[in-house]
């Protein structure tokens, strides 16, 4: 009896040990899971708005809007303005980062005007409007200022080469030389939640980034088209037909190479 109790206690310590094997087990297993599936970084889904891509549907802070259906009267209630007057398009756009663009089809005589195209920016880009150019910032000055330098002492460098006259007028417009850059459009990026066909959709992303999370979900890789700037999301394996374009911001190399691209917007159509 004796030796029976010993061993049903050493089984038992077996048991729980075992049992709290398999526990660390299964938690190590859940953490992994858990980071395997985690949103991309940057991502806050409480974050505002809340815009959830379908195909080629827009789903805006809950109100689903249509290409060729959806009136910009509809989505006045939503975001406080009327978009059908193209500076009321780009004021929303510079506040959101939502470019909503709404037309006729300028074809049926009387069709009424509709939403054409959404775009998404997660990036920006120059706005080569000269009105728009701004101050340079304390980082910019300074290297303004040393490219000023490093032209002037070229200039001093030629004349004395050459045996020229010192040209101190073109040295002064130099020194004279205002720094400014180019402003921004839209002047910000878009900051809310994105969600595309179920992938949430962070800021900074790389093509690679997005490429791994579509296969994850089980969707088509995105398809370069025409330029590593431009990729579509195909509808099917064979394509040409997409519902999305996407837009990158592309970093080349030695002869053209690329080695970066980092997601700007993606587009409807």
């Amino acid at each position: 009896m004796i030796f029976h109790s010993r061993t049903r206690a050493g089984s038992n310590r077996i048991v729980l040990l075992l049992g709290f094997g398999l526990a660390l087990a299964l938690q190590g297993c859940g953490a992994r899971e858990a980071d395997f599936f985690k949103d991309p970084e940057g991502i806050n889904r409480s974050a505002k708005p809340q815009v959830i891509m379908k195909g080629s549907d827009v789903i805006l802070d809950g109100k689903l809007i249509q290409r060729y259906q959806t009136r910009p009267a509809e989505l006045v209630p939503l975001i406080g303005r009327d978009i059908t007057e193209q500076k009321d398009s780009d004021a929303y756009w510079d506040t959101t980062g939502i470019q909503i663009h709404a037309t006729n089809d300028n074809v049926t005589r009387g069709a009424p005007v509709l939403i054409h195209r959404v775009v998404i920016w997660l990036g920006q880009e120059n706005d080569i409007n000269p009105a728009k150019r701004r101050s340079c910032n304390e980082d910019e000055l300074r290297e303004h200022q040393e490219s000023i330098h490093e032209r002037i002492q070229s200039i001093t460098q030629n004349d004395l080469k050459h045996g020229w006259g010192e040209r101190t007028e073109e040295k002064e417009q130099l020194r004279n030389e205002q720094c400014s850059k180019p402003g921004k459009k839209p002047e910000h990026a878009f900051s809310g939640y994105l969600e595309v066909d179920g992938m949430p959709i962070g800021p900074n992303m790389t093509l690679a980034e997005i490429q791994a999370g579509r296969k994850k979900k089980g969707l088509f890789p995105l398809i370069e088209n025409s330029s590593p700037q431009l990729y579509t999301a195909p509808k099917s394996n064979t394509g040409p037909f997409a519902d999305q374009t996407w837009i990158f911001d592309v970093m080349t190399g030695d002869k053209g190479r690329v080695v970066d691209q980092r997601l700007k917007a993606i587009s409807i159509p």
